[in-house]
């Protein structure tokens, strides 16, 4: 330092900045030192709680406070018992992904079914239509709708019965909703 003081490099500005950043770091220094001052505090605190609750358990036991007890065989049990739980998480872990496969197959297949239902749906009602035959189902539809499917190609039959299975489906949950706060009344 004395060598840039002599050349003029390190002068005054440059000292007090110096000084600004160790008095910082002393009082970032002290805060820690505080807070784990304030840390040691409490656990010193838990430390002596322990040791009167010990002492208090002992005197009901019957265990003199001189005689010493070893908790090895206790820190081994506990051990061996997280052992066993982490090995049975692992198998439930492994079971509830199994069934997790299983539901996204199952769902799979459930689509699948839906969807080839409706389409033996529309094919039966298309080639019924083209036979001169209505297979169970009047030519008008649909709260007296002319028949929705005459003029549509085939990926707008489906998606038509698509949203008429939703709708469906919608119609039952609000009558099965209905039924219930009748049967409530």
């Amino acid at each position: 330092r004395m060598v840039e003081y002599e050349r003029g490099v390190y002068g005054l500005p440059e000292a007090m900045e110096e000084l600004r950043g160790e008095q910082a770091r002393v009082r970032f220094r002290d805060q820690d030192i505080a807070r784990l001052a304030t840390s040691l505090n409490h656990a010193q605190s838990l430390v002596e709680d322990l040791h009167v609750e010990n002492r208090r358990l002992r005197e009901l036991a019957g265990i003199p406070l001189a005689s010493a007890v070893d908790v090895g065989d206790l820190k081994t049990r506990d051990a061996a018992e997280l052992d066993r739980l982490r090995a049975l998480k692992v198998q439930h872990e492994h079971e509830i992904q199994q069934l997790e496969d299983e539901r996204l197959r199952l769902k799979t297949q459930l689509r699948m079914h839906a969807l080839q239902t409706g389409e033996d749906a529309v094919r039966m009602r298309v080639e019924g239509s083209r036979k001169g035959g209505d297979y169970g189902m009047d030519d008008r539809d649909m709260d007296g709708d002319i028949d929705v499917f005459e003029h549509m190609t085939p990926q707008e039959m489906v998606r038509e019965l698509r949203k008429m299975k939703y709708e469906t489906a919608r119609a039952k949950r609000a009558l099965a909703e209905a039924e219930k706060y009748n049967t409530q009344r």
